[in-house]
């Protein structure tokens, strides 16, 4: 089981608004966020798109369920794109299937992605936003019912904070990485 793609962005926006960039979500992507499938097409990946955005359990499953009550860390908005957007009280964690290590090595799918989550960022007047893995312990604190700031905290020692993406990607040996920690992008 390898790494994946995952940010966690903070919102500051009234619920009434945070409602309405859902809804908006629900019916189409921004640009930014479409040329993500676009860009996995040129890769020629696996087929991971879906028609339209649907609710569902838990990233990763394709049966629809209705929209939940929200804010819940029980569901997420699975888009056409391949992200699963999990709505928390004060943040929304964002997940994407794209692997890590291909995030961390390629300029083209950083940009990407990191436009992507600008994107979403956008649409809910972020305020702070962070890339990292899904393996990542300030991921874990957040789906644990911590607000933004306090999954922050549990990036400490080799899970703290980076300046550059490059830091993130740490070569052991001639066939083996890793990685921890998390890179703050401007919103």
């Amino acid at each position: 089981m390898g790494m994946d793609f995952t940010a966690l962005i903070k919102y500051e926006i009234p619920d009434k608004d945070r409602l309405n960039a859902i809804y908006s979500l629900e019916r189409t992507s921004p640009q930014q966020v479409r040329r993500v499938t676009e860009n996995w097409r040129t890769y020629k990946y696996a087929d991971i798109s879906i028609n339209y955005p649907i609710w569902v359990k838990n990233f990763g499953e394709q049966e629809q369920i209705p929209r939940p009550e929200l804010p819940t860390l029980k569901a997420s908005l699975r888009m056409p794109e391949g992200f699963f957007i999990t709505f928390g009280y004060d943040s929304m964690e964002i997940y994407h299937f794209l692997r890590w290590q291909i995030f961390l090595t390629d300029k083209l799918w950083q940009k990407i992605m990191t436009e992507a989550c600008k994107a979403f960022a956008n649409m809910f007047g972020a305020v702070d936003g962070i890339i990292t893995s899904d393996w990542s312990p300030v991921i874990e604190a957040f789906f644990n019912g911590k607000s933004f700031d306090e999954a922050l905290v549990q990036g400490q020692g080799d899970d703290k904070e980076v300046s550059e993406i490059e830091e993130l990607y740490n070569v052991l040996d001639d066939t083996t990485w890793d990685s921890h920690g998390y890179w703050r992008f401007s919103v």
